[in-house]
């Protein structure tokens, strides 16, 4: 640690006393309050204020000592041992790098960037209301023009979506690539904290940064501003089958890095699933290693949940392994070995797969380029179906995975499958297919993004049936439920900029309508869960879609952006109550 911001400690220390936070080294609170003899309150400033500075600093030795003698270990933020805490914003890239650094072994590189606002986020939990310190040194990448560099606190989005109220401009720094630049300033949540972002402004919208020693100071730990308090009383409680919900272990919503999202997850529901880090360009082609996926497991574990693995196979480009993007006379041998490494990775510790997601075409998600097949060519004609010429690599990838893990439930999973028609027939002949040629499936996942006059009830439990009479040993899954507000795509688009109390109880309803059905339709033995797909509306996907030119905003899930539950909530609630 570089001794200016060792001496920034101390004053912390003094300020707040160690309940303060030092992001990434906790132990190092431990270790300044031997050599600082005064104690504090923490502030409980009432706004927010920024401040900007720009100095420069040599690169420091990877520890300090205290008076005392004792090792201080708070180095680089937690950028010595990963960067858990850090993601990429927009297109930039988000690397460790030994290349250069503030102080230690290496820092984050920050690349890619191809707009103002991409850059990097940093991610921590923050008491609302309470005032932190907050530091962090940057400088630029060899051969870049000086710029301008800003620091922002960010909220969780609000409901209105022309408005930046949740941004906070903390401090900004002149910044150039022969010396550090340090950015800091106080900051006051005045709501639920979602992220840091380290930005430019336009004039440097392509230049690459280093980041080092990002550090907080302040009270972290207020136990009565937790919107969700364990009670025992959860979703999950309801019911013997499992109510998961999709999680995000990176980025603003990272409910690694949010108390509030885990006491959700840990109330309310019984599985989790990755929204993205368990797809198939996540492992390490060599080894197979995914710390960020290993991570989320092991919190499952620690809480009593189980996981459903999403997705062994998956066809979009830029969620594909290098070999898969570039297929040489080897394709099938590393197919066959990615789905068994990855499941024999997990074995025990997923309790169920996708096995396979979205191998039937369809014209809404056509990223292939391919014509409209005719109504008895229902295939997805991707990467994996040109190689193989078919769709036999579902069964070789059943069958993989049958091998490698033979306890964990293994599934298909599509979308827009529930609307009972052409893609609903496709499945019905797909999964006719793989029982004829003896894959071990043990169900069908739905996804079940569904709109809020889309598909009716009728045709949703129409499409359930027709799954059930091909096999009494078949389960039903419904694997990604979300319920927008808006309708675009109708005739004309329903699109509303807010939702009102009228809309709140009307997807209450939509949602307590689809969960009855399921109750209703499938046999309790053959229920293989319900998993919605996220926790909040501000981490949604379709929190803001673009159609046709058009931003449209939404509010798709259980909980706000504030982590407050909707009357959706109640909805699933008194279905899987069966009231």
């Amino acid at each position: 640690m570089s001794l200016p911001l060792f001496q920034s400690l101390v004053s912390a220390v003094s300020r707040y006393g160690c309940v303060a936070l030092l992001v990434g080294a906790l132990a190092a609170c431990d270790a300044v309050e031997e050599s600082s003899s005064s104690s504090s309150s923490s502030s409980s400033s009432s706004s927010s204020s920024s401040s900007s500075s720009s100095s420069s600093s040599s690169s420091s030795s990877s520890s300090s000592s205290s008076s005392s003698g004792s090792t201080n270990q708070a180095v680089n933020g937690d950028v010595e041992n990963g960067i858990l805490n850090w993601s990429g914003r927009g297109g930039a890239e988000v690397i460790r790098t030994t290349e250069d650094k503030h102080g230690g072994s290496g820092s984050a590189l920050v690349s890619n960037r191809s707009a103002a606002w991409h850059g990097a986020t940093f991610n921590v939990q923050l008491t609302p209301g309470n005032a932190y310190d907050v530091s962090v040194w940057v400088k630029l990448t060899a051969e870049q023009p000086e710029t301008v560099i800003k620091l922002t606190g960010k909220l969780v989005d609000d409901s209105d979506p022309e408005t930046y109220l949740e941004y906070t401009e903390i401090a900004t720094a002149t910044v150039n690539s022969s010396e550090w630049a340090q950015l800091s300033g106080t900051y006051v949540p005045q709501g639920t904290f979602e992220s840091f972002i380290i930005e430019t402004f336009d004039e440097g919208q392509e230049v690459s940064f280093y980041a080092d020693d990002f550090v907080v100071y302040g009270e972290v730990s207020d136990p009565g501003t937790d919107p969700e308090e364990p009670t025992g009383e959860g979703l999950a409680t309801l019911v013997n089958f499992p109510v998961g919900v999709a999680v995000s272990v990176s980025g603003g919503s990272n409910f690694l890095s949010s108390s509030p999202r885990q006491n959700i997850v840990k109330h309310e529901f019984s599985q989790i699933s990755a929204e993205n880090q368990m797809k198939m360009s996540y492992y390490n082609e060599t080894d197979f290693s995914n710390t960020l996926a290993d991570q989320m497991i092991a919190w499952a574990q620690e809480n009593g949940l189980s996981v459903h693995g999403h997705a062994l196979v998956w066809h979009p480009d830029y969620q594909l392994p290098s070999w898969a993007k570039t297929p040489d006379s080897d394709f099938k041998t590393k197919f066959i070995n990615h789905v068994q490494s990855v499941a024999t990775k997990h074995k025990g510790q997923v309790l169920s797969w996708d096995v396979v997601n979205e191998a039937l075409f369809d014209p809404a998600d056509n990223t292939t380029g391919q014509s409209t097949p005719p109504v008895t060519e229902y295939y997805r004609h991707s990467v994996f179906y040109t190689q193989y010429n078919g769709p036999e690599y579902i069964v070789e990838a059943f069958k993989a995975a049958r091998a490698a893990d033979p306890d964990a439930l293994l599934y298909y999973n599509d979308f827009n499958t529930e609307e009972n028609g052409n893609k609903t027939d496709g499945l019905v002949n797909l999964i006719t297919y793989l029982l004829q040629e003896g894959a071990p499936i043990d169900g069908v996942g739905f996804q079940m993004h569904v709109l809020p006059d889309w598909p009716s009830i009728t045709n949703i439990k129409a499409a359930w049936q027709k799954i059930l009479d091909l096999d009494p040993n078949l389960k039903i899954k419904l694997t990604e439920i979300d319920v927008r507000t808006n309708n675009p795509y109708a005739t004309p688009p329903r699109i509303s900029q807010s939702c009102d109390n009228s809309c709140l109880n009307a997807q209450k309803q939509r949602y307590k309508e689809i969960i009855k059905a399921y109750m209703d339709t499938v046999p309790a033995n053959r229920r293989g869960g319900i998993t919605v797909w996220g926790i909040a509306d501000s981490d949604s996907w379709y929190s803001s879609t673009t159609h046709n030119g058009q931003t449209v905003p939404d509010w798709p899930l259980l909980w706000n952006g504030s982590l407050q539950k909707k009357p959706a909530y109640e909805g699933v609630k008194e279905a899987l109550q069966g009231l």
